[in-house]
C-alpha cells in the first residue's frame, strides 16, 4: 500500500472541505432572513397613498452605478416597458427617491446594474400602483396657488381638513390612508404635521396618533382617564412629539352639569363631588363646564401633567366683554419651550396665554385679557381668541390672532416681546395683516382656528381658518413670498368658495421630506 504523503492528503481533503463549507453556507442562508428580499420597495403589487416614493433594491457593489426606470402602466416585457418609461434615476447606492405623476395609476419599475464602466443586466420587472381618495379630486377640492414660490419652492404643506399633503404648486402628493379605527370617512383629523423625529402626528376624533410616512402606527394615546378622572382624557386641539422623544397633548376635565366654579378646581375630584360644591346656574343647567389639562407621555406611561384648575382661583370668568359668563375657557394650543423649561398654554375664550414653569407647574406669567371679579374684561389686548402660540428663534411670543374683538378687521399674526423686570405687559414688535378680499365674511361668521409656524429664515408660514381658506408665507419685511387658498366647488352656486382649514402645517424642504420617507419602519426592518 502506498504511503499517504501530506501533499497527497491535502489534495484529497481540499475538495471535501470546499464542499462542506458550501453546505454550511447554504444552511445558514436558509436559516437567516434574506436581505435581498426585504430590501425591495415598493413591494410587488403594493398600493401606495403617495406619489413621492422611496425606491430601494439589494445588491450594491462598490463603484457601480444603478439605473432605476419607471414606466406608467403594468408591463412584463421589455419592449412594452421601454416605450412607456416616464422616470429615470441614476444612483450609486441602492435607494433613491422618485416622484410619479398620478394617483390612481399602475406603474412598473426595474433596476439595471450599469457596472463600473456602463452596461449591465436588467433585473426583473416590479409593479405597484397609487391609490385614490375622493379628497384628491381637484374638481371638488383644490389648493389654488395665487403667488408662486421662489424661496421654499421645494416645500410641502399638510392640510388637515382634507388630510392631504400638497407641494407648493398646489398638487397633492400624499394622503392619510385609511387605518382601521384611526382614519376613515367618519373621523375628524386635526393638527396633522411632521414631527421633529421625522414622523407624522395628528389627532383623530380627539385621540393622538403617531405614524410613519407609509401609515404604520408607531404610537397612540393611552386609554383611560388618569388625570381627568373619567373613562378617557378627552384629548383635543394639539398634539406634539417633543425633542426628548416624549409626547405632549391637551386634554380636558369635564365637570358635572350645573357645577359652578366657586371653589378651587385644583382640589376637586370630578367623580366624587360633595353636594355643597354643586351650585346650579339659573341660566341653564344643561351647560357643562370643563377645564383644560396638559399631559406628557413617554412611550409607555404618563410622566407629567398640568391642570388649569390650579389657575382658576386667580380669576373670575363670570363677567366677560359681552356681559355673559364663560362656561368653557377653551384651552386650544400650547408650546413647550424645551430649552427654557416653560410651557405656554393658550385659552381662546378668555383670550389668555398662560406661561407655566416646567416641571414645577407654577404659573410665572399671564398674557392677554385680565379678569377682575365683578368687572368685564378689557378688549384692548394685543390678541383676541387666538388659535396658535409659539416662541420664535428670537425668544418672542407669536400668535395667530383671530382678532374677534374687531369685527370689521381680518385676523392678524402678532409677534410680542415678553415683559422684563418689573414690566407687566407684552410689547408688540411685529404684526402682519393679510389683505383678504372677503373681510366682510367675518361679520357673518366669527373667525376661529388658524396656525403660524416660523421657518428657518424667520419667515412665517400662516394658515387662516373659518371663514377664510388662505395659506401663505410672509417674510419679516412683510412681503408675501407664497400665497394660496383652499377652495371647494359649490354646486348650487356654481363657483369655487373658500374651504376653511383647521391648523395647516409646513415641511420646508425636499431634504426634510426625504428624511420623512427614509425614517419609516419599512426601511428599518
Amino acid at each position: 500500500m502506498p504511503c499517504c504523503t501530506p501533499s497527497a492528503l491535502n489534495a484529497w481533503l481540499k475538495p471535501i472541505l470546499f464542499f462542506m463549507k458550501r453546505l454550511v453556507f447554504a444552511y445558514l442562508f436558509l436559516l437567516l432572513p434574506s436581505p435581498l428580499h426585504a430590501q425591495f420597495f415598493p413591494k410587488e403589487k403594493q398600493q401606495l397613498h403617495f406619489r413621492i416614493i422611496g425606491f430601494s433594491f439589494p445588491g450594491a457593489v462598490a463603484g457601480h452605478r444603478y439605473k432605476l426606470e419607471v414606466a406608467q402602466g403594468f408591463y412584463s416585457s421589455s419592449d412594452s416597458f421601454s416605450r412607456k418609461i416616464i422616470k429615470t434615476s441614476i444612483c450609486t447606492t441602492t435607494k433613491t427617491v422618485v416622484e410619479v405623476p398620478q394617483f390612481n395609476a399602475d406603474y412598473t419599475w426595474t433596476v439595471t446594474d450599469m457596472g463600473n464602466v456602463g452596461g449591465g443586466k436588467n433585473a426583473k420587472f416590479h409593479h405597484f400602483s397609487t391609490g385614490w381618495t375622493k379628497m384628491l379630486d381637484e374638481r371638488n377640492v383644490r389648493l389654488r396657488v395665487k403667488l408662486a414660490a421662489n424661496k421654499f419652492k421645494d416645500g410641502f404643506l399638510f392640510s388637515d381638513n382634507n388630510k392631504i399633503l400638497y407641494n407648493m404648486s398646489g398638487a397633492p402628493v400624499w394622503y392619510l390612508p385609511e387605518i382601521p379605527g384611526i382614519n376613515d370617512t367618519s373621523k375628524v383629523i386635526r393638527d396633522l404635521k411632521m414631527s421633529c423625529a421625522g414622523t407624522i402626528t395628528f389627532l383623530s376624533n380627539d385621540n393622538p396618533f403617531e405614524i410613519d410616512y407609509y401609515g404604520n402606527v408607531l404610537w397612540k394615546g393611552p386609554k383611560g382617564g388618569q388625570v381627568s378622572g373619567d373613562s378617557i382624557e378627552h384629548f383635543h386641539h394639539e398634539f406634539t412629539r417633543l425633542k426628548n422623544g416624549h409626547y405632549m397633548v391637551l386634554g380636558n376635565i369635564i365637570m358635572p352639569k350645573g357645577w359652578r366654579p366657586t371653589v378651587d378646581p385644583s382640589s376637586i375630584d370630578p367623580q366624587n363631588m360633595s353636594p355643597e360644591k354643586l351650585t346650579n346656574f339659573a341660566i341653564d343647567e344643561k351647560i357643562q363646564f370643563s377645564y383644560g389639562t396638559l399631559l406628557e407621555y413617554n412611550k409607555d406611561k404618563l410622566v407629567w401633567w398640568w391642570r388649569s384648575g390650579e389657575y382658576y382661583k386667580q380669576v373670575d370668568f363670570h363677567d366677560c366683554a359681552d356681559g355673559k359668563p364663560v362656561y368653557d375657557i377653551h384651552e386650544n394650543a400650547f408650546f413647550f419651550d424645551e430649552v427654557n423649561k416653560a410651557v405656554y398654554v393658550s385659552f381662546k375664550n378668555i383670550s389668555q396665554i398662560v406661561k407655566v414653569n416646567y416641571p414645577s407647574g407654577v404659573i410665572s406669567n399671564i398674557f392677554g385679557s385680565i379678569y377682575y371679579p365683578g368687572q368685564p374684561c378689557s378688549d384692548t389686548t394685543l390678541f383676541f381668541e387666538q388659535h396658535a402660540c409659539k416662541i420664535t428663534h428670537d425668544g418672542h411670543l407669536i400668535v395667530f390672532n383671530n382678532n374677534v374683538n374687531h369685527i370689521d378687521e381680518p385676523p392678524t399674526v402678532v409677534e410680542m416681546e415678553e415683559p422684563k423686570g418689573s414690566k407687566m405687559y407684552l410689547k408688540k414688535v411685529w404684526e402682519y395683516i393679510y389683505p383678504v378680499k372677503n373681510a366682510e365674511a367675518k361679520v357673518k361668521e366669527l373667525t376661529s382656528g388658524g396656525n403660524v409656524q416660523e421657518l428657518s429664515d424667520h419667515s412665517l408660514f400662516v394658515s387662516m381658518c373659518s371663514p377664510f381658506g388662505n395659506t401663505y408665507i410672509v417674510d419679516k419685511q412683510k412681503h408675501l413670498i407664497w400665497d394660496a387658498e383652499m377652495e371647494s366647488y359649490c354646486v348650487p352656486l356654481k363657483k369655487w368658495i373658500s374651504l376653511s382649514q383647521y391648523r395647516n402645517s409646513f415641511i420646508s424642504s425636499r431634504k426634510e421630506m426625504e428624511s420623512l420617507i427614509w425614517n419609516s419602519s419599512v426601511f428599518k426592518n
